[in-house]
C-alpha cells in the first residue's frame, strides 16, 4: 500500500492506527507467521459521509467535477463504442445543433445528420426507436417541471434502474 501511495510504510501505519481509533478500519484477520504476524484490515462501513470541509475542493463544483470525472469518461467511452458501429467512416460524425425561433431545442453529437428536412431530430429519435437501432441513449435536455411532476419524474427513474438492474445478470451487452 505504501509503494501504490508512494508514503512510507511509518506514514500508512500511523493512518491505519488513525482510522482503527476512529472506527473506520478493523481487523478482519491475523495471520500468524515467524517474526511478526500480519494483520488484515476492512473497512466498519460499506460507505461513508465526508463534510465537504474536509475535502481538498475549494468548490462544491469542483467537488462535482472530481467524483464525476471518472463516470463522465466512462460514459463518453460507452457512447463513442455505441455510436461508432453505425458510422461506415467516423468523419461522417457531426454535431448537430437544431433550434427556431424559441429557442435551442438540440445540440448533439451524432453519426450522421438526421434525415428530417424540417430540421427537427423527431425522425432521428424515431429511427432511434426502431428495432434496427443500436439500444443507446445518449440525450440530455432541460425540462421544466412543477415540483410534483420532478418528484414523479424523480421515482419513475429510479423504478426503471432497480427494474433493469435486477436483470443485469441475465447476460447481454452493456
Amino acid at each position: 500500500m505504501a509503494a501504490e501511495l508512494g508514503v512510507t510504510t511509518n506514514a500508512v501505519l500511523y493512518r491505519v492506527r488513525q482510522f482503527q481509533q476512529w472506527g473506520l478500519l478493523e481487523v478482519s484477520r491475523v495471520e500468524r507467521r515467524a517474526g511478526r504476524s500480519i494483520n488484515y484490515y476492512r473497512s466498519t462501513s460499506r460507505g461513508y459521509f465526508v463534510p465537504f470541509l474536509s475535502t481538498t475542493a475549494e468548490s462544491v463544483p469542483e467537488l462535482y467535477r472530481a467524483t464525476l470525472q471518472g463516470v463522465h469518461e466512462g460514459v463518453t467511452a460507452a457512447l463513442t463504442r455505441a455510436w461508432r458501429d453505425l458510422a461506415q467512416d467516423e468523419r461522417w460524425f457531426g454535431l448537430y445543433t437544431y433550434g427556431d425561433e424559441s429557442g435551442l431545442h438540440a445540440h448533439v453529437v451524432l453519426p450522421n445528420p438526421p434525415r428530417d428536412p424540417s430540421g427537427s431530430t423527431e425522425g432521428f429519435i424515431t429511427w432511434l426507436l426502431s428495432d434496427e437501432a443500436p439500444a443507446v441513449w445518449d440525450n440530455t435536455f432541460p425540462l421544466r417541471l412543477t415540483r410534483a411532476d420532478a418528484k414523479e419524474l424523480q421515482r419513475e427513474i429510479r423504478a426503471r434502474e432497480k427494474k433493469y438492474q435486477a436483470r443485469r445478470l441475465t447476460g447481454g451487452a452493456r
